[in-house]
């Protein structure tokens, strides 16, 4: 009777575990969900600028997952994964650059390029202000001069007298 109590338990076990194999293949591994992020930073090699994850069902990247995959299987980091298509592929294949190295500067050129970009500007303005309010001042100070506005004048009523003489 034990032996029969024993293969009763076991039949159900199996029965069990034959019921619950359709709901765990349908799930995601959790490995999946690790193949899918190491692939959302990878870009794919078929030229159409998207990453792996996104690229679709393509050969090459159906052939970079499986690649993903193995190196997944052996227990590599996303860091190991992805540094070993950067020695096959170069640093061109991450989607985003390092945050050391060269791509350090791939991160701050455009902060340090507007920085710039806005201290020329402003001091291109200020130059030009300064400049505008000195010749301001220079044209204000010969329109003050009343000795020098008056030999203007002179001169010019006669020049226009020499030529009023000619067409007479």
């Amino acid at each position: 009777m034990r032996k029969r109590g024993m293969l009763t338990a076991l039949l159900t076990a199996l029965l069990a575990l034959i019921a619950s194999a359709p709901a765990a293949l349908a799930q995601p591994d959790a490995t999946d969900a690790e193949v899918n992020a190491i692939a959302g930073k990878l870009m794919c090699e078929c030229g159409a600028a998207v990453t792996v994850a996104d690229c679709g069902e393509s050969s090459i990247a159906n052939g970079m997952r499986a690649i993903i995959q193995q190196q997944v299987a052996l227990g590599k980091s996303t860091g190991e994964v992805l540094d070993h298509f950067a020695s096959l592929y170069g640093e061109c294949i991450l989607a985003e650059p390092r945050k050391s190295g060269i791509g350090l500067a791939a991160w701050l050129a455009p902060f340090v390029a507007i920085v710039a970009g806005g201290a020329v500007l402003g001091g291109s303005m200020w130059a030009w202000s300064h400049r505008t309010r000195q010749t301001d001042k220079r044209t204000r100070g010969q329109e003050q001069s009343p000795a020098n506005g008056s030999d203007q004048l002179d001169e010019y009523e006669r020049r226009v007298e020499e030529e009023l003489e000619k067409f007479e």
